[in-house]
Protein backbone atom coordinates (compact mmCIF):
# COMPACT_ATOMS: atom_id res chain seq x y z
CA UNK A 1 0.00 0.00 0.00
CA UNK A 2 1.38 3.17 -1.34
CA UNK A 3 0.34 6.44 0.64
CA UNK A 4 0.96 9.67 -1.20
CA UNK A 5 1.08 12.72 1.31
CA UNK A 6 0.95 16.63 0.58
CA UNK A 7 1.86 18.05 3.68
CA UNK A 8 1.20 22.32 4.24
CA UNK A 9 3.87 23.73 2.23
CA UNK A 10 2.52 21.91 -0.66
CA UNK A 11 5.66 19.36 -0.61
CA UNK A 12 4.94 15.85 -1.41
CA UNK A 13 6.43 12.43 -0.30
CA UNK A 14 5.26 8.92 -1.03
CA UNK A 15 5.59 6.64 1.79
CA UNK A 16 5.11 2.64 1.36
CA UNK A 17 3.96 -0.52 3.77
CA UNK A 18 3.10 -3.89 4.07
CA UNK A 19 0.65 -5.24 5.44
CA UNK A 20 -0.56 -9.04 5.80
CA UNK A 21 -4.47 -9.85 5.97
CA UNK A 22 -6.22 -11.76 8.23
CA UNK A 23 -9.43 -13.33 7.03
CA UNK A 24 -8.61 -11.40 4.20
CA UNK A 25 -9.36 -8.28 5.20
CA UNK A 26 -6.48 -5.53 6.67
CA UNK A 27 -7.84 -3.33 9.37
CA UNK A 28 -5.77 0.05 9.24
CA UNK A 29 -5.02 1.43 12.43
CA UNK A 30 -2.88 4.83 13.96
CA UNK A 31 -2.85 6.43 10.38
CA UNK A 32 -2.33 9.27 12.13
CA UNK A 33 1.07 7.87 14.10
CA UNK A 34 2.02 8.26 9.85
CA UNK A 35 0.92 11.53 8.93
CA UNK A 36 1.69 13.40 12.49
CA UNK A 37 5.47 14.12 11.18
CA UNK A 38 4.34 16.14 8.45
CA UNK A 39 2.24 18.97 10.47
CA UNK A 40 4.45 21.98 10.63
CA UNK A 41 3.29 23.01 14.18
CA UNK A 42 6.14 25.84 14.60
CA UNK A 43 4.10 28.35 12.96
CA UNK A 44 0.47 27.44 14.85
CA UNK A 45 -0.43 30.98 16.17
CA UNK A 46 -2.10 29.66 19.18
CA UNK A 47 -3.35 32.48 20.52
CA UNK A 48 -1.40 35.34 20.67
CA UNK A 49 -3.28 36.92 18.31
CA UNK A 50 -6.70 36.21 18.94
CA UNK A 51 -9.16 38.22 17.89
CA UNK A 52 -11.57 40.48 20.64
CA UNK A 53 -14.85 39.82 18.48
CA UNK A 54 -15.80 38.13 15.11
CA UNK A 55 -15.02 35.29 13.04
CA UNK A 56 -11.74 34.48 12.33
CA UNK A 57 -9.86 31.26 10.34
CA UNK A 58 -6.91 29.50 12.36
CA UNK A 59 -6.36 26.52 10.27
CA UNK A 60 -4.04 28.00 7.12
CA UNK A 61 -0.63 26.75 8.42
CA UNK A 62 -1.78 23.08 8.86
CA UNK A 63 -3.05 21.13 5.83
CA UNK A 64 -2.39 17.46 5.10
CA UNK A 65 -3.87 15.34 2.20
CA UNK A 66 -3.06 12.14 1.47
CA UNK A 67 -3.87 9.80 -1.15
CA UNK A 68 -3.85 5.88 -0.88
CA UNK A 69 -3.48 3.52 -3.90
CA UNK A 70 -3.71 -0.42 -3.01
CA UNK A 71 -1.44 -3.11 -4.52
CA UNK A 72 -3.09 -6.42 -5.43
CA UNK A 73 -4.22 -8.11 -8.40
CA UNK A 74 -5.33 -4.81 -9.64
CA UNK A 75 -4.22 -1.60 -8.69
CA UNK A 76 -6.79 0.13 -6.36
CA UNK A 77 -7.21 4.41 -6.00
CA UNK A 78 -8.83 4.75 -3.01
CA UNK A 79 -9.12 8.93 -3.69
CA UNK A 80 -8.28 11.61 -2.25
CA UNK A 81 -9.26 12.43 1.22
CA UNK A 82 -8.58 15.63 4.14
CA UNK A 83 -8.48 14.77 7.65
CA UNK A 84 -8.89 16.38 10.79
CA UNK A 85 -6.12 15.13 13.51
CA UNK A 86 -7.05 15.37 16.90
CA UNK A 87 -5.34 15.43 19.91
CA UNK A 88 -8.23 13.15 21.11
CA UNK A 89 -10.39 10.00 19.46
CA UNK A 90 -12.92 12.12 18.19
CA UNK A 91 -15.72 9.47 16.67
CA UNK A 92 -16.92 11.68 14.13
CA UNK A 93 -18.67 10.53 11.53
CA UNK A 94 -18.55 11.30 7.85
CA UNK A 95 -22.42 12.97 7.99
CA UNK A 96 -21.52 16.28 6.17
CA UNK A 97 -21.04 17.08 2.45
CA UNK A 98 -18.45 16.51 -0.23
CA UNK A 99 -15.52 15.44 2.16
CA UNK A 100 -15.78 16.74 5.01
CA UNK A 101 -15.38 14.27 6.79
CA UNK A 102 -16.36 14.90 10.47
CA UNK A 103 -19.80 17.04 9.06
CA UNK A 104 -21.14 20.35 9.59
CA UNK A 105 -20.90 20.35 12.99
CA UNK A 106 -19.25 22.81 15.97
CA UNK A 107 -15.93 21.41 17.96
CA UNK A 108 -17.00 22.24 21.16
CA UNK A 109 -16.92 20.04 23.76
CA UNK A 110 -19.84 20.78 25.42
CA UNK A 111 -23.27 21.80 24.24
CA UNK A 112 -24.27 23.58 27.13
CA UNK A 113 -21.98 25.76 29.09
CA UNK A 114 -23.01 28.50 32.11
CA UNK A 115 -20.56 31.63 31.76
CA UNK A 116 -20.16 35.30 33.06
CA UNK A 117 -20.90 38.17 31.33
CA UNK A 118 -17.42 39.17 30.43
CA UNK A 119 -16.12 35.41 30.38
CA UNK A 120 -14.86 34.74 26.75
CA UNK A 121 -16.48 32.34 24.22
CA UNK A 122 -16.32 30.63 21.11
CA UNK A 123 -17.20 28.01 18.79
CA UNK A 124 -15.33 26.56 15.62
CA UNK A 125 -16.21 24.20 12.71
CA UNK A 126 -14.70 23.44 9.54
CA UNK A 127 -16.32 25.72 6.85
CA UNK A 128 -17.59 24.25 4.02
CA UNK A 129 -20.38 27.42 2.96
CA UNK A 130 -22.30 27.35 6.49
CA UNK A 131 -24.56 30.22 8.05
CA UNK A 132 -23.80 30.87 11.73
CA UNK A 133 -26.79 32.21 13.21
CA UNK A 134 -26.42 33.99 16.89
CA UNK A 135 -29.49 34.50 19.00
CA UNK A 136 -30.15 35.76 22.09
CA UNK A 137 -33.53 35.18 24.75
CA UNK A 138 -33.59 38.23 26.83
CA UNK A 139 -36.40 39.72 28.76
CA UNK A 140 -38.18 42.68 27.42
CA UNK A 141 -40.57 44.08 30.74
CA UNK A 142 -40.41 40.83 32.11
CA UNK A 143 -41.21 38.76 28.93
CA UNK A 144 -38.93 36.35 27.54
CA UNK A 145 -37.97 38.17 24.09
CA UNK A 146 -36.08 35.75 21.37
CA UNK A 147 -33.61 38.32 19.21
CA UNK A 148 -31.18 37.66 16.38
CA UNK A 149 -27.59 39.28 16.95
CA UNK A 150 -26.16 37.88 13.45
CA UNK A 151 -26.68 35.81 11.10
CA UNK A 152 -22.63 35.30 9.42
CA UNK A 153 -21.98 33.39 6.36
CA UNK A 154 -18.85 31.63 5.87
CA UNK A 155 -16.59 29.92 2.96
CA UNK A 156 -16.36 27.11 1.69
CA UNK A 157 -12.29 26.95 2.47
CA UNK A 158 -11.79 23.61 4.64
CA UNK A 159 -10.52 25.78 6.77
CA UNK A 160 -11.39 25.96 10.55
CA UNK A 161 -13.77 29.31 11.32
CA UNK A 162 -14.37 30.36 14.86
CA UNK A 163 -16.59 33.02 16.20
CA UNK A 164 -15.63 34.56 19.52
CA UNK A 165 -17.55 37.01 21.71
CA UNK A 166 -18.49 37.73 25.19
CA UNK A 167 -22.37 38.13 26.06
CA UNK A 168 -21.46 41.03 27.22
CA UNK A 169 -20.45 42.15 23.73
CA UNK A 170 -23.71 40.89 22.57
CA UNK A 171 -25.74 42.83 24.66
CA UNK A 172 -24.10 45.75 23.53
CA UNK A 173 -24.45 44.87 19.62
CA UNK A 174 -28.49 45.07 20.24
CA UNK A 175 -28.90 47.56 23.03
CA UNK A 176 -30.00 45.48 25.85
CA UNK A 177 -28.64 45.52 29.62
CA UNK A 178 -26.68 42.13 29.89
CA UNK A 179 -28.47 40.88 33.20
CA UNK A 180 -31.72 40.71 31.12
CA UNK A 181 -29.70 37.93 29.05
CA UNK A 182 -30.87 34.46 29.71
CA UNK A 183 -28.98 32.55 27.41
CA UNK A 184 -27.27 32.94 23.56
CA UNK A 185 -27.79 30.00 21.38
CA UNK A 186 -25.29 29.71 18.19
CA UNK A 187 -27.01 27.41 15.65
CA UNK A 188 -25.12 25.88 12.41
CA UNK A 189 -26.61 25.84 9.02
CA UNK A 190 -26.03 24.10 5.98
CA UNK A 191 -28.17 24.51 2.64
CA UNK A 192 -31.06 25.80 4.76
CA UNK A 193 -30.98 23.03 7.31
CA UNK A 194 -30.13 23.03 11.19
CA UNK A 195 -26.86 21.10 11.93
CA UNK A 196 -25.74 21.71 15.29
CA UNK A 197 -25.96 24.13 18.01
CA UNK A 198 -24.43 25.26 21.25
CA UNK A 199 -25.95 27.24 24.17
CA UNK A 200 -23.96 29.42 26.56
CA UNK A 201 -26.41 30.31 29.77
CA UNK A 202 -25.45 33.52 31.55
CA UNK A 203 -24.34 32.89 35.49
CA UNK A 204 -25.91 35.58 37.63
CA UNK A 205 -23.31 34.96 39.94
CA UNK A 206 -19.56 37.08 40.81
CA UNK A 207 -16.47 35.09 41.98
CA UNK A 208 -14.01 37.20 42.73
CA UNK A 209 -11.52 34.49 42.85
CA UNK A 210 -12.33 32.74 39.68
CA UNK A 211 -9.14 32.29 37.07
CA UNK A 212 -10.20 31.97 33.11
CA UNK A 213 -7.82 30.10 30.98
CA UNK A 214 -7.63 30.08 27.27
CA UNK A 215 -5.79 27.17 25.16
CA UNK A 216 -5.88 25.10 21.81
CA UNK A 217 -8.45 22.44 22.34
CA UNK A 218 -8.22 18.72 21.18
CA UNK A 219 -8.96 19.61 17.53
CA UNK A 220 -6.51 22.81 17.59
CA UNK A 221 -9.79 25.05 18.05
CA UNK A 222 -9.51 27.64 20.74
CA UNK A 223 -11.33 26.82 23.76
CA UNK A 224 -11.48 28.71 27.45
CA UNK A 225 -12.61 27.28 30.76
CA UNK A 226 -13.31 29.31 33.70
CA UNK A 227 -11.92 27.89 36.98
CA UNK A 228 -14.07 28.74 39.80
CA UNK A 229 -12.67 27.59 43.05
CA UNK A 230 -10.25 28.66 45.73
CA UNK A 231 -6.84 29.70 44.63
CA UNK A 232 -4.07 29.15 46.72
CA UNK A 233 -0.09 30.07 45.99
CA UNK A 234 3.13 28.11 46.98
CA UNK A 235 6.40 29.22 47.11
CA UNK A 236 8.93 26.01 44.74
CA UNK A 237 12.94 26.51 45.35
CA UNK A 238 15.58 24.85 43.26
CA UNK A 239 19.05 25.60 43.51
CA UNK A 240 22.05 24.16 42.32
CA UNK A 241 24.79 23.32 44.67
CA UNK A 242 28.77 22.55 44.55
CA UNK A 243 31.70 22.54 46.58
CA UNK A 244 34.01 25.10 46.04
CA UNK A 245 37.31 25.33 48.15
CA UNK A 246 36.19 22.50 50.62
CA UNK A 247 32.85 24.22 51.10
CA UNK A 248 29.54 23.65 49.96
CA UNK A 249 27.94 26.06 48.43
CA UNK A 250 24.94 27.23 46.74
CA UNK A 251 25.66 28.40 42.78
CA UNK A 252 22.23 29.07 41.36
CA UNK A 253 18.84 29.58 42.43
CA UNK A 254 15.24 29.33 41.00
CA UNK A 255 12.52 30.33 43.16
CA UNK A 256 8.98 30.30 41.54
CA UNK A 257 5.09 31.09 42.57
CA UNK A 258 2.88 28.16 41.98
CA UNK A 259 -0.10 28.50 41.78
CA UNK A 260 -3.03 25.79 42.90
CA UNK A 261 -6.66 26.47 41.56
CA UNK A 262 -9.71 23.99 41.95
CA UNK A 263 -12.23 24.21 39.39
CA UNK A 264 -15.18 23.69 41.65
CA UNK A 265 -18.15 21.35 40.47
CA UNK A 266 -18.10 20.33 36.93
CA UNK A 267 -20.07 18.75 34.41
CA UNK A 268 -18.86 15.50 32.61
CA UNK A 269 -18.40 17.59 29.26
CA UNK A 270 -16.39 20.46 31.44
CA UNK A 271 -14.64 17.47 33.05
CA UNK A 272 -13.03 16.42 29.35
CA UNK A 273 -12.74 20.16 28.58
CA UNK A 274 -10.11 19.97 31.76
CA UNK A 275 -8.40 16.65 30.51
CA UNK A 276 -8.24 19.13 26.98
CA UNK A 277 -6.22 21.98 28.94
CA UNK A 278 -3.95 19.70 30.76
CA UNK A 279 -3.15 17.80 27.50
CA UNK A 280 -2.67 21.12 25.04
CA UNK A 281 0.59 22.47 24.20
CA UNK A 282 -0.79 26.48 24.45
CA UNK A 283 -2.25 27.47 27.50
CA UNK A 284 -3.13 30.63 28.43
CA UNK A 285 -4.26 32.71 31.68
CA UNK A 286 -6.31 35.55 30.68
CA UNK A 287 -5.08 38.88 32.74
CA UNK A 288 -6.59 42.43 32.56
CA UNK A 289 -7.85 41.79 28.85
CA UNK A 290 -4.41 39.84 28.11
CA UNK A 291 -3.60 36.65 27.27
CA UNK A 292 -0.20 35.54 29.41
CA UNK A 293 1.21 31.76 28.77
CA UNK A 294 1.34 29.68 31.82
CA UNK A 295 2.51 25.57 32.37
CA UNK A 296 0.46 23.29 33.81
CA UNK A 297 2.93 21.75 36.27
CA UNK A 298 0.27 18.69 38.53
CA UNK A 299 -3.65 17.75 38.39
CA UNK A 300 -5.32 16.28 41.21
CA UNK A 301 -8.30 14.66 41.16
CA UNK A 302 -9.86 12.38 44.28
CA UNK A 303 -13.24 11.44 42.97
CA UNK A 304 -15.34 8.20 44.21
CA UNK A 305 -17.53 6.46 42.26
CA UNK A 306 -20.65 6.49 41.62
CA UNK A 307 -20.49 10.57 41.86
CA UNK A 308 -22.85 11.51 44.95
CA UNK A 309 -21.22 14.97 45.36
CA UNK A 310 -20.04 16.81 42.92
CA UNK A 311 -16.00 16.15 41.57
CA UNK A 312 -13.41 18.55 40.82
CA UNK A 313 -9.80 19.39 40.23
CA UNK A 314 -6.86 20.68 41.49
CA UNK A 315 -4.41 22.45 38.95
CA UNK A 316 -1.29 23.50 39.58
CA UNK A 317 0.34 25.99 37.23
CA UNK A 318 2.84 28.98 37.20
CA UNK A 319 3.52 31.20 34.40
CA UNK A 320 5.50 30.16 31.93
CA UNK A 321 8.08 33.36 31.36
CA UNK A 322 8.04 33.83 35.36
CA UNK A 323 11.29 34.57 36.66
CA UNK A 324 10.91 37.27 39.61
CA UNK A 325 14.35 36.39 40.90
CA UNK A 326 15.97 37.86 37.90
CA UNK A 327 14.60 40.99 37.71
CA UNK A 328 15.03 43.95 40.34
CA UNK A 329 12.16 46.82 40.04
CA UNK A 330 11.83 49.74 42.32
CA UNK A 331 9.52 52.69 41.87
CA UNK A 332 12.03 55.88 41.77
CA UNK A 333 11.77 58.39 44.60
CA UNK A 334 12.68 61.76 43.94
CA UNK A 335 14.94 63.04 46.93
CA UNK A 336 14.02 65.71 48.82
CA UNK A 337 16.37 68.98 48.39
CA UNK A 338 16.17 70.41 51.56
CA UNK A 339 15.22 68.98 55.12
CA UNK A 340 11.69 68.18 56.28
CA UNK A 341 10.31 69.63 53.00
CA UNK A 342 11.96 73.18 53.58
CA UNK A 343 14.31 73.63 50.32
CA UNK A 344 17.53 74.98 50.37
CA UNK A 345 18.88 77.19 48.05
CA UNK A 346 22.73 76.97 49.55
CA UNK A 347 25.18 74.90 47.17
CA UNK A 348 28.10 72.96 49.43
CA UNK A 349 31.26 72.92 47.73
Amino acid sequence: MTYSITDDHGNTFSVTEKYSPVDNKIAIQDVCELLQPYFDLSDHPGLADFDSLGLKSLADTRRVQFQITIHCSTTQNCGTYKVAYSNAPSGFLHTGTGDNGIGSRFLSRCDNLTVSSLQPCAVSWFGHGEVLKVKLLHFVDGTPTQTEVAVIGTPESNNMQTYNFTLQQLAEYVGIGVNDIIYADLQLFLNSAPQDSVRFMLDPYHRPQERTFAFIGAMGEPEFMVLTGQEDREAEFEGVFLMEHKEYRKADTTLRQIHNSYTGALSEGERLLMWDMVASPWVYVIEDGKLREVTITEVELNDTLPHREPVGYRVKWRYADERKQRTFSRKMVVPYTGIFDNTFDETFE
